[in-house]
């Protein structure tokens, strides 16, 4: 693969899901001035829920007397519900640099096997579906991590989600109705016999550095450079 000049990481130190919806879009907007780097953003969320962008808010959230705030991202892929104990990843790059993940089915296997590789030897993941990776447990595929994509005048921005704690499984169960699309590896399981968190076998700042790991490797990045959520040229 042809190697990037750069790796550069950001991490916001918002909690807002407003600002780091928009932040992903301001970093896609500036890859226009580097495209010769790749963005690699990680986040996390207080309580809400997060639609993709044609989806409708009937269809996948129950109705509540108080819910969370709900919001759309730019991408496609099912609804999500935010929470600190769910870490965002999100991988923008320049699809002119890296023709190859052009195609979508292919931009997903490089990606996700990318952090296959990071994550071992802690933890053995499996990609499911188009955009899921999952663990074996008692003999069944349970999913921890779901992708989306987006693309722009060339651009690439390639999102995700790993659940790391257990206590947010409650909250998913009660504000996100079962999806009206599902892979078949889901075999119609509810949200909690379906999702399963990393810990223990890993925290968040391992995730992080599983997901570097892999990004590192598989796009020959020759130098790493790691700065808050202000965009640096």
């Amino acid at each position: 693969m042809k190697p990037t000049s750069y790796l550069n990481i950001f991490e916001s130190k918002s909690f807002t899901p407003k600002h780091n919806l928009q932040w992903e879009e301001e970093c896609l907007t500036q890859m226009e001035k580097n495209p010769h780097h790749i963005y690699l953003l990680f986040y996390e969320n207080l309580s809400s829920i997060i639609l993709g962008k044609t989806l409708h808010v009937e269809e996948e959230v129950y109705t509540h007397k108080k819910n969370p705030p709900i919001l759309r991202r730019m991408s496609g892929g099912g609804s999500v519900y935010h929470h600190i104990g769910n870490l965002n990843y999100s991988i923008i790059l320049s699809l002119e640099t890296y023709p190859h993940l052009f195609p979508i089915h292919e931009s997903y296997r490089v990606i996700l096997s990318a952090i296959v590789e990071g994550m071992k030897p802690k933890l053995k993941l499996v990609p499911c579906g188009l955009s899921d990776l999952a663990i074996w447990q008692k003999g069944k595929l349970r999913k921890i991590s779901g992708n989306a994509q987006a693309r722009k005048r060339g651009y690439l921005m390639h999102h995700g989600t790993f659940l790391y704690k257990k206590e947010l499984l409650n909250p998913i169960r009660y504000y996100l109705r079962h999806p009206k699309k599902e892979p078949d590896y889901r075999e119609s399981r509810k949200h909690d016999d379906f999702l399963i968190q990393t810990l223990p076998q890993l925290c968040q700042a391992e995730i992080k550095q599983g997901v570097i790991a892999g990004m590192k490797k598989v796009f020959q990045a020759q130098n790493i450079r790691m700065f808050s959520d202000t965009l640096r040229s």
